[in-house]
């Protein structure tokens, strides 16, 4: 939430370079934070936080600092699109860690629900490259640091919603 508006406030007074060690600061921050054990999606996005982070600061891109949010929206589209082919699904994943009992239909559900969420997450991609290069400051800022986040709780209260009628329907 914070990011593009302190780029959109800062970048009169900071150089790009500033940014991205910000970045790169706190990506390691997280990752050194991170109090279970450091998987190697984690250990991905870390990695591939510093290089895009590091790019950034070799060359002094303003629009490398605006494609960020593009960026990070393309690492989770790719977390979850990549789990679609796995046992156990992202969205599987989470439920079952939030202590979800899976059955079979919850299974094809959370199946279905990360690849909404990929196909959402893609959108955002492309959405954010088309502000980031095409509008103004203000307009990028508005949708990365406000609109998409509001975009994304409306899914998750419908995706709520949806989900106890389909308990309700089939069982969990």
């Amino acid at each position: 939430l914070v990011y593009p508006f302190a780029v959109y406030f800062g970048i009169q007074y900071f150089s790009p370079m500033f940014f991205a060690c910000i970045l790169i600061l706190v990506a390691l921050a997280r990752f050194c934070l991170l109090t279970n054990e450091k998987t190697l999606s984690a250990q991905l996005i870390f990695v591939l936080t510093v290089v895009y982070s590091g790019s950034i600061y070799l060359f002094d891109s303003e629009n490398l600092l605006l494609l960020y949010p593009a960026f990070i929206s393309l690492i989770m589209c790719m977390l979850f699109g990549a789990s679609l082919g796995q046992k156990h699904t992202i969205v599987e994943r989470m439920a079952i860690a939030g202590g979800t009992s899976i059955t079979p239909n919850m299974t094809k559900y959370t199946w279905r629900l990360t690849a909404i969420w990929s196909g959402i997450l893609l959108v955002n991609t492309c959405l954010s490259v088309y502000l980031a290069f095409y509008s103004s400051r203000e307009a990028w800022a508005v949708y990365t640091g406000f609109v998409c986040y509001v975009i994304f709780g409306g899914i998750f209260l419908v995706e709520y919603v949806y989900r106890q009628y389909f308990i309700s329907k089939y069982g969990p």
